[in-house]
């Protein structure tokens, strides 16, 4: 007798492995809470939702999981661990200081002029007048990091300055630096 191909999926409607069996003998390799389906499923990309083997859509983003009742990518993580992971990215996302200066400038939020101050290591006067009101020594470690370092990070005290003084809101903020949510 010849043997047929199965796919083995749980409640869930996950491949969980495949047969290669005679059709006499594939129900005893299933456990009480395992059905199967004819043919060989990739478990990275398949699910079975009602009997029928449907593609899984690409994960959006790592910490999204795969609801077959719903046919959906959900995030299941709590406010807490949200804003943790939020805050872990915000952490993790640097860029470049000329990239961006450009990107600032294309989305609004800088002017050419403030650019090109910028450039030159100067502070624009939107800038220079939220400086002022620092105290000294923060005043002139901010200028001088700006004037040294090539990139900066979503969290960077520079960039937090900046963003506070040009009035930038934290979404705002992600979405220059790329910061997934």
């Amino acid at each position: 007798m010849s043997n047929v191909r199965f796919s083995v999926y749980g409640p869930d409607g996950m491949i969980r492995r495949s047969l290669d069996v005679p059709m006499r003998d594939a129900n005893l390799n299933l456990a009480e809470d395992e059905r199967m389906i004819e043919g060989l499923h990739d478990p990275d990309t398949t699910v079975v939702i009602d009997g029928v083997a449907s593609r899984v859509p690409t994960q959006p983003a790592p910490w999204m999981t795969w609801l077959p009742s719903l046919s959906a990518w959900v995030d299941l993580r709590t406010t807490d661990q949200r804003m943790a992971d939020l805050a872990t990215r915000r952490t993790a996302t640097v860029i470049a200081k000329g990239a961006l200066l450009l990107e600032a400038m294309a989305r609004g939020l800088l002017t050419p002029d403030e650019v090109d101050a910028l450039s030159a290591g100067q502070m624009p006067m939107r800038l220079d007048a939220a400086l002022t009101r620092l105290a000294p020594d923060l005043r002139s470690t901010i200028l001088t990091r700006w004037r040294l370092e090539a990139s900066f990070g979503r969290t960077h005290p520079v960039i937090l300055v900046a963003a506070a003084a040009l009035g930038v809101d934290d979404a705002t903020l992600d979405d220059l630096f790329g910061v997934p949510q």
